[in-house]
Parts: C-alpha cells; structure tokens; sequence
C-alpha cells in the first residue's frame, strides 16, 4: 500500500481499514495445541500464526516483526514483544480487535504504518525511550485509546497517526518533536487540550481537523513559525488560544468551523488574528498563567510574588479578550500546576466566581477536562474557596448540607461524575444564596411597615431577640408582634412574597 493509496483508504474508510494479502517478509513456528493454549510463540519458524491464536509472545531473537504477521488474528488479546525487537512492521497488528494492551520495548525504533490500526480495543499503549518513528496511521482508528504519552527523542510522528482515536482524552507530545504531521489527530474528538512543545516549528494541515471538543491549545511564547491550512478546523468547542509572535504563515481556513472562538473575537480574519497575537499585551499574570507549563515552577511563582509586591491596588486584574481571568487559563492547561493555582487563589479570592465570555467558571473547566493534577485542582476549589461561601450562610443545615457533598468529591476520577457533583454544590449554593436575600427583602418590608404601624415600637422588639432575652418574660410589646407580622405582611406585599416566591426557590434544584 503506497502512501496515496493509504491515503483514500483513511478517507472512505476510518474506523474499520480491511486487510490486504501480501508476501510475509519471516515465518512464525508452528505450536501444538498445548502450546497454543499457554501462548503462541513467534520465532523463526514456517507457519502463520492460527486464526483463533489469543495471546502471542515474540522471542527476544526477533529483530524485525513482518508486515501483516498478526493481521486480523481477531481473537488476539494480549501480545508480548521480545526484548530485541526494532520494528514493528506495516499491518503487523491491523484488525486484531480484541488486542487491549500493548508494551513496546526500548529497543524499537519504529513502527511502520498501520501497524496497530483498527485495533478497536486497544486501551493500554506504553511507547518507551527509543523510539524515533511513528509512521502514518500506526494507530489510526484505535477507538478505545485513551491516553498516549510520546517518548522524548522521537523525531517524526507521520500522517494519520492517531487519526480516528476517537476516545483520545489525553496527550503528551515530547519537547523535541519540530513538526504535527498532517491529520496526525484528526477527529479526536474527546481531545480536550493540546500543548504544542517549544521545539515544534510546523504544525501542517488539518492536524487537528474535526477534533470537535478541543477547549484549549497550549504554545510557547516563541518557536512556531508555521500553521497550514485548517490545522484546527471545526474544533467547535476552542475557547483558548495563543498565536506566537514568531508564526509567519498562517494557512487557509485555519480556525473555520471554530464557532465558539469566533463569538468571543472580531469577525475579520485580520482583527482575529491580531487579538490572538496580542491576547496577553497588559496582562503579566494571564501571561504568566498561560506559559506556566513551560517553565520552572519556581521561577513563575517568584514573578507572581514579585508582581503581587508591586501591585498598586489588591484586587484581580483585567480579564483578557475571552474574559477569561489567570484561574480560567489555568483550568484549561494540559499540566496544571497546583501550587501556582493556589497562589492565585489565595491572592485573588474572587477568582472562583468570575464567568468567562461564555458564562464559564474555572471549576467548571477543570471538571471537563482530565490533566493529572485536575482532580486536586478541583478538590483545591471546593475545599479551599466554596468553605468561604460557607461562612456566609446562617443556617447550619445548609451548611452542612454543602459540605457534604464537598466531602464526597474524593470519591471519583471520572470527569463526568466530578462535574456532576461540582454543578450540584454550585446550584446548592446559589439557591441558598437567593433564599437569604429573599429573607432579607421580607425583613426588610416588615420592619418598614411595622414601623410605620407601630413607631412606639422599639429596635430591640424588631431584632432577633437574644437567647438571654428568649429566657426572660416577655413584654407587652413582644406579645404583639405576631398579629403586627401579620398585618405588615398583608399591607407590604410580603403575603405575596411568601406564598409564591419563596416556594419557587425551595423547588430550584
């Protein structure tokens, strides 16, 4: 299969790419039953592998795997490769749909095409120290791939790579890497952030296409020079990104089909790509947020320090051009760093409540998105600033209430699940929040009118009495205040308030 033909395969045909019947480059040795039933070992032998084989171990001798060797043995689910292996050839794996997980050892050095392609369950990927070639589409249409972590040293990911991956949730691509090949990662789409390494100088056309979820593309302030055309076409759901002063072309249709970056900026291409160039003119602390990730962490937390020194007034600054303040920005990293998020908090403690040009809380964004440290950044936010909230309440069943599903958020890794239980503190603390201003609006209509009923009446009748007062006898004037209640509710609209309103607010869920 050349690289045209491979091509058109992808095109009409992603998710399930067939086999092809071609000359095997070595033999694999025949076993008897017994053997097979403990593992099929692969050698130098003069057979193909049974149809029916389940688990395969290649010994250490091999040095280069042949094409097609293993393709479309279905009922394959785990393979172990020698320790002396070096490449892994074209289909080698292509079609083994039951295959789960797969460990390749440090001495190979490059998958060749379509190696592990339409391997459907393929979920565990360990790619090791040593590797230098990911050719085109290696793991394309790997539908159960979650997580993939591209070793340093390796120099050329080919197109189509991860192509098709389509429950890609995390990706680590290594300092090192110079180019995102093209379509390396189209239709990923439960992709949620992307950090373009430093060395990176090209990312090349549709790279990213149709990567629907994607929220944010982290890169660093210099070393892009070039995106080609709809690097990042119809990633629908963008919200962040940065474009490098170093970039001198960008390609066509780039961000077309990226509605919700588009509402938040200017609608010519030109004044758009001007305010992505210039996102973070003004605003040292957003910028130190947003290039956190590629520097030493103690380095950006001294300049955090030293700009909070020198702040003439406490308080949190600008929001950039998608009203997004450092705490969003943080959110939306790929490796979010805790102790940079909690200086942040700590400095500014209306950080948590500050909604972005789409109604977005930062907690709400570290509840979609899955980097290794968004659980504690999560756990940071409800523990840390929704206890303030608390303090607020005076009621103690609310309260508790509160804190209680908090406690339960240690519970979970799932995104899903964490989002759940975070939108539910969240709606329980604005309904507890109307609840007391709807108690305070009434107080306030029945001490005006009880006022004007009643001016003998004193302060101390009209206050919450005392649990001193609540002991002694009561007065006269005390006796009264029911039926002036009464009457005050009825004359101030309070009898309103109270049978329509307030239940409305005890339903809000």
């Amino acid at each position: 299969m050349d690289a045209a033909t491979a091509e058109l395969s992808l095109e009409s045909n992603p998710i399930s790419p067939e086999s092809s019947d071609g000359n095997v480059e070595s033999r694999i040795s025949p076993n008897d039953d017994a053997e097979r039933n403990a593992g099929f070992l692969y050698s130098d032998g003069q057979s193909n592998p049974p149809d029916d084989v389940e688990n395969a171990t290649i010994e250490d001798s091999v040095v280069q795997l042949p094409q097609q060797a293993f393709q479309n043995r279905r009922q394959l689910i785990a393979v172990r490769l020698g320790a002396g292996l070096q490449v892994i050839g074209r289909d080698c794996f292509e079609g083994c749909r039951e295959l789960e997980s797969v460990e390749i050892p440090e001495s190979v050095t490059e998958i060749r095409s379509f190696a592990f392609a339409g391997c459907y369950n393929l979920k565990d990927l360990c790619l090791r120290q040593g590797l230098e070639i990911i050719d085109t589409g290696a793991f394309v249409s790997c539908i159960w791939l979650k997580t993939v972590k591209i070793p340093s040293g390796i120099h050329l990911v080919r197109s189509h790579a991860f192509s098709f991956c389509i429950r890609l949730t995390t990706l680590d691509l290594p300092e090192g890497l110079q180019n995102i090949a093209p379509k390396a990662f189209r239709q990923c789409i439960s992709l949620m952030t992307v950090r373009i390494p430093s060395t990176v100088i090209i990312i090349k056309i549709c790279a990213f296409l149709d990567c629907k979820n994607l929220l944010s593309v982290e890169m660093a302030e210099n070393g892009l020079q070039r995106i080609e055309a709809r690097a990042f076409q119809n990633c629908e759901d963008l919200r962040s990104f940065f474009l490098p002063a170093t970039v001198d072309r960008i390609g066509e249709d780039v961000f077309d089909g990226c509605t919700k970056l588009k509402e938040a900026l200017p609608s010519d291409a030109g004044a758009m790509l001007e305010s992505l160039r210039h996102r973070f003119d003004g605003k040292p602390i957003h910028k130190l947020a947003y290039f956190h990730s590629f520097q030493n962490v103690d380095t950006v937390m001294d300049a955090m320090t030293a700009f909070f020194a020198e702040e003439e007034e406490e308080g949190p600054p600008d929001t950039d051009i998608f009203q997004m303040c450092p705490l969003h920005i943080i959110a939306l990293s790929s490796k979010p760093d805790v102790e940079v998020a909690l200086q942040l908090v700590r400095h500014y403690s209306d950080y948590h409540t500050m909604e972005d040009a789409w109604g977005r809380l930062p907690v709400i964004y570290l509840c979609q998105s899955a980097p290794p440290n968004s659980l504690k950044l999560v756990q940071l936010v409800a523990k840390v600033i929704l206890p303030a909230i608390l303090d607020t309440f005076h009621l103690q069943v609310w309260e508790r209430q509160i804190a209680n599903y908090i406690s339960k958020m240690d519970e979970s890794n799932d995104c899903r699940a964490r989002s759940a239980q975070i939108q539910r503190v969240l709606r329980l603390v604005e309904k507890y929040r109307n609840k007391e201003k709807m108690c305070l609006i009434e107080w306030t209509m029945w001490k005006t009118k009880m006022d004007q009923l009643h001016p003998s009446t004193t302060e101390e009748t009209l206050e919450r009495p005392s649990k001193r007062s609540r002991q002694s006898t009561t007065s006269s004037s005390q006796m009264t205040l029911p039926s002036n209640r009464i009457q005050s509710r009825t004359l101030c609209g309070a009898d309103v308030v109270i049978s329509n309103v307030v239940p409305f607010l005890m339903a809000v869920e």
